[in-house]
């Protein structure tokens, strides 16, 4: 998890599943790029603006898969 995607390229090159938590303030010249994506770079696997929201799809998830 991290808020700029540079950041995930490691984790990525690594084999871990990355996901990008950005939001609608703009605190970063990278965040106004992020909006202009037509879909996010490879390295990217997901992207949320609500973790706390995400992680509890992702177990909800988990639970049905048993």
């Amino acid at each position: 998890f991290e808020d700029m995607p540079h950041n995930l390229v490691a984790a990525h090159m690594l084999g871990m599943t990355t996901t990008l938590v950005h939001s609608s303030y703009f605190d970063h010249p990278i965040q106004l790029k992020i909006r202009e994506w037509t879909e996010p770079p490879e390295h990217v696997h997901h992207m949320t603006e609500n973790l706390c929201g995400f992680l509890e799809g992702v177990g909800a998830q988990k639970a049905r898969q048993g």
